[in-house]
């Protein structure tokens, strides 16, 4: 179920469908990006995820810690896509 969410592109339900706390979501995006490199970073400190969306000047800045990964992930695969798969 968590696998197709992140295939139909259902980033956002994450969290929802599987009831996920801080922790487990961290331990979701590990496992989503190794999956989905090219949706997801493997990056899950909120802190620096949300220092990038700074940098990347993503506004607004999404508050779900998924789905601000997603959004960097996209953002990063605009300027350049050799950024699937690499390791953060």
């Amino acid at each position: 179920k968590l696998l197709d969410s992140v295939a139909a592109d259902n980033y956002k339900r994450l969290r929802e469908d599987n009831d996920l706390t801080d922790v487990s979501a961290r331990v979701i995006l590990k496992i989503v990006s190794i999956y989905y490199p090219d949706k997801f970073i493997g990056v899950s400190d909120e802190f620096v995820l949300h220092l990038l969306a700074r940098i990347l000047k993503i506004d607004p800045i999404p508050e779900d810690m998924i789905e601000l990964n997603y959004v960097c992930t996209a953002e990063l695969m605009k300027l350049n896509p050799a950024f699937a798969g690499y390791e953060f």
